[in-house]
């Protein structure tokens, strides 16, 4: 009788998680890009509507996605604090505009916050995916 290998379905397994952690690197730095460009089209919709366009305004309205996109590049390398970062940024934005614009700030925009609380989200669990993986790839 031949003897097999216990571990001969597991040949394979490090390679394929190794791909699985550059796929959910891959999501989260898309993440932190479309949270960007949200910020981006949410300031860019304002100024329209305000009809108020200057260059100091649209350099300020640059900010955010300038920031997101270094956020990106982190993820590479350190993904749950890339994230983390990107969520105590959104919550000093938040706290920034009700301390310029009142209480009510926190309605004004509700449609476009509630999709950049959902990204947020997704993206701690695109890190919690990659901080798994990583654990996964270690033990092998």
């Amino acid at each position: 009788m031949e003897q097999k290998n216990l571990l001969e379905p597991y040949e394979g397994y490090k390679e394929t998680q190794i791909e699985v952690l550059a796929i959910h690197h891959k999501k989260l730095r898309n993440n932190f890009f479309i949270i960007g460009l949200v910020f981006l089209a949410v300031d860019m919709i304002g100024m329209a509507v305000s009809n108020n366009v200057a260059t100091t305004v649209i350099l300020a309205s640059l900010l955010m996605p300038i920031l997101y996109a270094g956020l990106a590049f982190l993820s590479l390398k350190q993904a749950m604090m890339a994230v983390i970062i990107a969520i105590v940024l959104f919550a000093l934005v938040l706290i920034l505009q009700v301390l310029v614009n009142g209480a009510g700030a926190l309605l004004s925009g509700w449609l476009f916050k509630a999709v950049l609380v959902y990204l947020h989200i997704s993206a701690y669990r695109y890190a919690n995916d990659i901080r798994t993986t990583e654990k996964e790839i270690n033990l092998l």
